[in-house]
C-alpha cells in the first residue's frame, strides 16, 4: 500500500472507523469497519484489503443507505498495524487490537480468554460515545 493510501485511508478510521470486540455466547472477536454513506473512500479500502463492501438498507427510508467494509482478526490487525503511524484519534485502540490475543474458539487457555474478557470491557469503555 502506498504511504499516502495508508494516511489517507488511517484518516477516514479516525473519523468513521470502528475498532472493537463482538461478544458471541462465551468468545471475543477482534473486529474492524468502516461504514459510510459515501463509497468512494469504501472502494480504496476494499481495494487495499480485499474485501467487497457490504449495502445495508435502513428499514426507515427517511435514512441513507449504509455501505460497510469489515475486517475481522488477523486481517483487521494486519490493517491497522500499516496505518498505525498514522492515526491520531483511534491510535490507542488500533494498538490494542494488534497486540489482541487471537486464536482457535474452543482451543484457548482460560488465561487467554480471562483477558479477552477484560479488553473487551476495555474497548466498550473507550468506544463509549457521548458522556
Amino acid at each position: 500500500m502506498r504511504t499516502v493510501d495508508k494516511a489517507y485511508l488511517a484518516g477516514i478510521v479516525d473519523g468513521e472507523g470502528y475498532i472493537g470486540i463482538i461478544k458471541s455466547k462465551d468468545n471475543y472477536f477482534l473486529t474492524f469497519a468502516v461504514d459510510m454513506a459515501d463509497t468512494q473512500a469504501l472502494e480504496l479500502l476494499a481495494e487495499v484489503t480485499g474485501r467487497r463492501i457490504e449495502t445495508d438498507i435502513r428499514k426507515n427510508l427517511s435514512y441513507k443507505i449504509q455501505h460497510r467494509v469489515r475486517l475481522g482478526g488477523v486481517d483487521a490487525q494486519n490493517f491497522l498495524r500499516e496505518i498505525l503511524p498514522y492515526l491520531r484519534v483511534k491510535k490507542n485502540l488500533a494498538e490494542l487490537a494488534i497486540e489482541y490475543p487471537i486464536g482457535n474458539k474452543g482451543a484457548l487457555p482460560p488465561e487467554t480468554k480471562n483477558l479477552q474478557a477484560i479488553l473487551f470491557g476495555l474497548f466498550k469503555t473507550m468506544n463509549k460515545r457521548g458522556r
